[in-house]
């Protein structure tokens, strides 16, 4: 149930980051070209600023999931026995991988949603 709630905790955080900013981005844009459509190129720096600010703000949130996940497959005598998502945050080791790993999971999620959220996108 951990890794449930884990799993809809970095949905949460790192989807609707990512849409929120990719969308204000995007009016940004066609607020500065008076209502006009916006480019294929400006759609795709949208979606990599969105996939970056996403990842900035879900990798907690992903560490997470990894632990909780990995707590599971553990042999019971081995588990750390995470009750909730909140729990595994906390830990001492979660921090820390938090802080190295940020910059690789952002330059991660510029590349994928550089096209997926400029492909979407209907103006």
């Amino acid at each position: 149930m951990c890794s449930y709630t884990a799993a809809v905790l970095r949905q949460i955080t790192y989807t609707t980051t990512r849409l929120g900013v990719y969308n204000s981005c995007l009016n940004w844009c066609r607020k500065r070209k008076n209502g006009e459509s916006v480019s294929f190129l400006e759609k795709m720096c949208c979606g990599m600023i969105g996939g970056a600010c996403g990842a900035v703000v879900g990798n907690p949130a992903e560490i997470t999931l990894i632990r909780t996940s990995a707590d599971n497959r553990l042999p019971p005598e081995q588990r750390r026995g995470y009750t909730n998502c909140i729990q595994a945050s906390r830990a001492k080791k979660a921090a820390n991988t938090a802080l190295h790993s940020t910059i690789s999971t952002a330059t991660r999620a510029r590349r994928c949603d550089l096209l997926r959220l400029a492909m979407g996108s209907p103006r």
